[in-house]
């Protein structure tokens, strides 16, 4: 990569090709996540993968400390290129929509992102099945995941177009569930 924006880029097509090879791959990578996992063996698993896949492009160290001693969950590095942030949550941890989207805006976007170099950031969520649905905190809807996932992505679009030092925020959802059989 060559500006931070190709950085983003490539952050994002890595984690959606290991979103695709846990979700639909006939060798899934879905059981390499403990069932009773927590976010730091998510955060774990995500790094291990992003750095085997990073043909010396970019490095992926866990928890970075920057100014505050502030610890962004991953940090994409490129030598000479501003950061692109990645935060992980373990949605069904007990996380409410309300929860998830604080988080976006507070931690990624107002902690990872206050930085007038750092414009890119990422919300990886993930699920391991403990918790179905979670409920809309305005509509008192319950949502599957896949529409959470819908939500903060809405969410992060009003971010950005709110905010046009922010260069763009992605957020993708890795269900480890076993797919419904039909």
């Amino acid at each position: 990569p060559k500006s931070d924006n190709e950085l983003f880029a490539i952050a994002q097509k890595r984690i959606r090709e290991l979103k695709r090879d846990v979700e639909e791959s006939d060798n899934s990578l879905r059981d390499e996540l403990p069932r009773d996992g927590k976010e730091i063996h998510l955060r774990r698993w995500l790094a291990r993968k992003l750095n085997e896949r990073a043909n010396n492009r970019y490095n992926v160290p866990q928890e970075p400390e920057i100014d505050l001693q502030q610890r962004p969950d991953l940090r994409f590095l490129r030598p000479g290129l501003p950061p692109v942030s990645v935060e992980v949550k373990l949605a069904d941890l007990g996380w409410s929509i309300a929860d998830l989207i604080e988080r976006m805006e507070n931690q990624l976007v107002g902690q990872y992102l206050r930085d007038h170099q750092s414009r890119y950031g990422i919300y990886v969520i993930g699920t391991i099945g403990r918790q179905q649905h979670w409920k809309h905190s305005q509509t008192g809807q319950l949502l599957a995941f896949a529409e959470v996932i819908g939500l903060l992505s809405e969410r992060a679009l009003e971010l950005v177009q709110q905010n046009p030092r922010i260069g763009n925020l992605a957020v993708i959802g890795i269900d480890f569930c076993e797919p419904k059989r039909s």
